[in-house]
């Protein structure tokens, strides 16, 4: 389990990571491998859902693979993306992040 720092040093890696791209204003597609996160305290989901990495919601796909189904209720709550959408394995994260197909999938 992470802790609220934990997660903000992840949010700022993320800042670090996409900077080039927003550089160049250009939309962030992610896949996040959480296969291995368990359900968050309500403090680092707090801290999970302000945080970003400056993410453009308009634009931005991100992909998260999650195999718990507590654990994805709980991104579906926290996470600040708009256009995002919860799997349970990277074939299906991937077509989704580089189709078109309308945000939230699931």
């Amino acid at each position: 389990m992470w802790t609220p720092q934990q997660a903000q040093v992840y949010f700022d890696e993320m800042a670090r990571i996409t900077h080039p791209m927003r550089a160049l204003k250009a939309p962030v597609r992610a896949i996040i491998d959480l296969r291995d996160a368990p359900v968050q305290s309500p403090a680092t989901a707090e801290a999970m859902s302000k945080g970003s990495f400056s993410h453009d919601p308009e634009r931005d796909r991100v992909a998260f693979i999650c195999l718990s189904k507590l654990f994805g209720m709980q991104l579906k709550r926290s996470v600040p993306f708009v256009n995002s959408a919860i799997f349970e394995n990277e074939d299906d994260a991937l077509a989704w992040v580089m189709s078109d197909e309308p945000e939230n999938a699931n």
